[in-house]
């Protein structure tokens, strides 16, 4: 199936910035550098207006370091300014196989597209999303015919968004990480978004972008309304997988069977220095809208952009990870797993806890559980769910899905462990690979290697993972 994106002619709506990273006046010369608040690296822009037709702009394009294979010259994002909505549509079909090939995100709003190619380590988060999604269809107590409704692997659809301001067609798309919703649904109801290289202020800002969307009346007719209801961040310190990682693995290679017995591995003081130790290497964050307890209905924004009618993206729950968490307790009970030849795919629920509130920023108590709560209503739009039954339907999911996953992703614990038990597994992946079979492969040979499972996640049907938001 081909990668498409649902464009209808609009009028572009002119803000002054996309996530405070677009230049607000025009350039004079094809490329300008902007710098992302507080944020690295810097992404630079091509101007629309230096290319006399969106032809000579797209081979451009197809030359650019972003659509490179040698990685010292890859470039990571890049930004198109002075786009209208038509232009951005056709320059995505002139575009649309580098962008599959490639598995670039997109980010269009205004007159500017930005284009955003992930590494493996950025989309890492897609391990812990397949252990999700499996866990949420083992555990979430519905009827069988609602998981009919629920698509639990949309892929990376480019997801177009409603506007932002009453009368005006701003075009808005995005593309996640991952995603879940309904199935005749084109927007999906509950997103991933996995941070590396951003800031938390930029990965915010991503989670706000994708929970925004206008406030009717009170508030209460929006409720109603399908859209995103859940928005799960996963941040990854840079420094992790560059540093201190690399650091574990050494000192436990000056020490002796330390694969079976934590006790002979030496003190984290002695390869993390105390800021290392002290620092946050994993996170998981959960966003939703407010709810105005006085009305039941969705709070309103002050000020979004100047826009009075917005909604107001909360973070609900915080999941941090230190340093000296990871290496003293967390690492250990994973690689316990992988010893054994156990998949760390497979977690059971706490209903044993109570659930953090849906609507509600939880309290330091909460925070400090290793779980965070998913609701039925973050899954299905509102028409789905009986009144009465809304709020009620919910599960805990413990952290280290996104943890174990993480260091899956990374290898971490099976070189020199599991590595002959996974070589006739690598071998049948080639194989099939070989097989003239390189969109859908089958992601059980995929489980137990090494490999990162972020290059494929499919659903039952085999499709390949970046979909059509449309997908009859």
């Amino acid at each position: 199936m081909k990668r498409e994106s649902t464009v209808s002619p609009r009028i572009p709506l002119r803000l002054s910035s996309i996530g405070g990273s677009v230049p607000t006046t025009s350039v004079e010369v094809a490329v300008s550098v902007v710098t992302e608040p507080n944020s690295t690296p810097v992404i630079p822009f091509l101007d629309r207006d230096a290319y006399p037709t969106l032809t000579e702009l797209c081979s451009h394009l197809s030359t650019h370091p972003l659509f490179g294979t040698k990685e010292g010259e890859i470039i990571r994002a890049l930004g198109v300014t002075h786009l209208t909505a038509l232009e951005y549509g056709e320059l995505y079909l002139l575009l649309e196989p580098l962008l599959e090939s490639f598995r670039i995100k997109i980010d269009f709003q205004d007159t500017t597209l930005i284009l955003r190619r992930p590494t493996a380590t950025n989309e890492s988060g897609a391990i812990g999303w397949h252990s999700l999604t499996s866990f949420i269809d083992s555990w979430m107590d519905m009827p069988p015919a609602l998981k009919r409704v629920l698509h639990l692997s949309k892929g990376q659809p480019d997801v177009t968004l409603p506007p932002l301001a009453p009368g005006v067609e701003g075009l808005r798309v995005k593309c996640p990480d991952a995603c879940l919703g309904c199935v005749d649904e084109y927007i999906p109801t509950l997103v991933l978004e996995t941070g590396y290289s951003q800031t938390p202020e930029s990965l915010h800002g991503t989670a706000k972008q994708w929970l925004w969307r206008m406030v009717a009346g009170n508030g209460v007719e929006s409720v109603e309304e399908h859209a995103v209801q859940c928005v799960i961040l996963f941040k990854i310190n840079q420094k992790l997988a560059s540093a201190w990682l690399p650091a574990f693995k050494d000192a436990l290679g000056k020490s002796q069977n330390y694969q079976w017995d934590q006790l002979l591995a030496p003190p984290v003081s002695t390869f993390l220095s105390l800021a290392a130790r002290h620092s946050a290497v994993l996170t998981v964050e959960i966003w939703r809208n407010e709810i105005d307890l006085a009305t039941g209905g969705l709070k309103r924004e002050p000020s979004v952009r100047n826009r009075s009618t917005c909604t107001v993206p909360i973070c609900i729950s915080t999941h941090t990870i230190t340093a000296l968490q990871l290496f003293e307790t967390w690492i250990w009970e994973y690689l316990a797993n992988v010893r054994d030849g156990q998949s760390n795919t497979s977690f059971e629920p706490l209903q044993n806890q109570p659930p953090v509130p849906r609507s509600a920023i939880s309290s330091i108590a909460a925070h400090e559980k290793n779980y965070f709560t998913l609701y039925l209503d973050d899954l299905l739009s509102p028409k789905d769910i009986p009144f009465g039954k809304r709020g009620t339907i919910w599960v805990n999911v413990p952290v280290k899905i996104w943890v174990w996953g993480y260091l899956r992703a990374v290898g971490v614990g099976y070189k020199g462990w599991t590595e002959k038990q996974s070589a006739g597994q690598l071998e049948a992946m080639w194989a099939q690979w070989e097989n003239a079979n390189k969109e859908n492969m089958d992601v059980v040979h995929l489980l137990h290697t090494r490999a990162v499972l972020a290059e494929v996640d499919i659903d039952e049907q085999g499709l390949k993972r970046r979909k059509a938001q449309n997908e009859d």
